[in-house]
């Protein structure tokens, strides 16, 4: 068995992919980054998942005002739609 090293940091993502999931087999320790800057366009707020028609691309909208520069620990997420029902389906 290969030993483990000893910490990762690695970034937010919503629904990772298996990838992701396997890098906590190879640290002790995972410590998610809470005070990055927010990337449009990234793995932080979407995410694809197999559907019985094929990729679907899922994301949760946020509220207006996000940029490049801000932290994500500042980033709202905007409910004015229903999507979480639309992701659980």
């Amino acid at each position: 068995m290969q030993e483990k090293k000893n910490a990762a940091l690695i970034e937010l993502h919503y629904l990772p992919c298996v990838q992701y999931f396997a890098q906590f087999l190879k640290y002790e320790t995972i410590i998610i980054e809470q005070c990055e800057h927010y990337q449009k366009r990234s793995y932080r707020n979407r995410c694809h998942i197999m559907g019985a028609n094929g990729l679907l691309r899922l994301s949760i909208p946020l509220q207006s005002g996000k940029n490049q520069q801000m932290n994500i620990r500042e980033v709202k997420i905007s409910n004015e739609e229903n999507w979480q029902q639309l992701h659980w389906k």
